[in-house]
């Protein structure tokens, strides 16, 4: 079902300080660089100095969007995914709303969602287009603050970044943007300590508050859950697909399980690291403008939870 909801700009904030494979060497001497670099695929991610916030990323997200003083007035929504803003209450929306100089007219939504987090977002975004009128979709994380600098197998994959995506409903007679009718999502509660923070999953964990996450345990549910919520669509009819940016491992393994043409994949995991919500947003950014009319794009997202989410964009 489309309702002519169409995405008309994206935008990244990354932090000031990139951080090299040689740099997380010398974090931790027990890191292999050349692991890192030929299993995860990532060459650099950027992490937020000590000063540097998630709040900081979002506000600059938001204006990297180059909204004028008009475009700001009409926005009436603001769908907000993440799990490390600074404030646990009241959530960070209202004030970065404020500072964004948004309408104070606007609906405020909190997500706390990973990695799948945008296929959800976008989702519920549409229903919200067609209600209100245009709006903003914000996803991303500063993992880098409860990363465990000693767990040499996640430590170096994550980076941290926000994006920002504008929603727009546009009144043309053919039909394009978001399809929801082509939706699905996916939820494992059992499998819920894989992929964990705030939490004490494991017996020799002295921080609660440090990421925890069982790779094999998630790479077995994107293999095969994931896959499962493929298994319908006839993925020759779409010219791109943007999967999330777990590792270099998960990606090929994904797409060779799935039969599918790595040319219509993008990667940018050797750029900024796992943007869990924001790296699909971060791949189609790249592209977005230089797409041309009527292409079906796919995307696919799975993370915490565990959960997964798949949807459809026609351009």
């Amino acid at each position: 079902m489309f309702n002519n909801q169409i995405v008309s700009s994206i935008s990244l904030a990354l932090p000031k300080t990139k951080v090299t494979n040689a740099d997380i060497y010398n974090i931790n001497p027990n890191v292999d660089p050349d692991k890192v670099l030929h299993k995860y695929g990532t060459e650099t991610r950027f992490w937020c100095d000590p000063e540097e916030s998630f709040f900081d990323l979002a506000l600059n997200s938001i204006k990297n969007l180059e909204l004028n003083k008009s475009k700001k007035k009409s926005i009436k929504f603001l769908v907000i995914v993440t799990q490390t803003s600074e404030f646990n209450l009241p959530g960070v929306g209202q004030k970065l709303s404020e500072e964004a100089g948004l309408n104070r007219d606007i609906y405020i939504l909190e997500i706390s969602q990973g990695c799948a987090g945008f296929v959800h977002a976008l989702f519920v975004a549409s229903f919200l287009c067609e209600s209100l009128g245009s709006g903003i979709i914000l996803c991303g994380d500063t993992y880098s603050k409860i990363l465990n600098m000693q767990d040499t197998s996640t430590m170096p994959i994550f980076g941290d970044g926000v994006s920002s995506v504008l929603l727009e409903s546009v009144n043309e007679s053919f039909k394009r943007g978001i399809n929801r009718a082509a939706f699905k999502f996916h939820s494992r509660g059992d499998l819920f300590n894989r992929l964990i923070a705030g939490e004490k999953n494991k017996p020799d964990q002295s921080c609660r508050n440090e990421l925890y996450m069982d790779g094999p345990g998630v790479f077995n549910f994107v293999t095969k859950d994931v896959s499962n919520l493929l298994y319908d669509l006839d993925l020759d009819l779409y010219e791109r697909v943007y999967i999330h940016q777990a590792s270099k491992f998960t990606f090929n393994e994904f797409i060779k399980k799935n039969k599918i043409s790595k040319d219509k994949c993008p990667i940018n995991l050797h750029l900024y690291g796992n943007l869990t919500s924001a790296s699909i947003p971060s791949l189609w950014m790249d592209e977005i403008k230089n797409q041309k009319e009527n292409q079906r794009l796919l995307f696919v997202g799975f993370g915490v939870g565990l959960s997964a989410g798949v949807g459809e964009y026609v351009t």
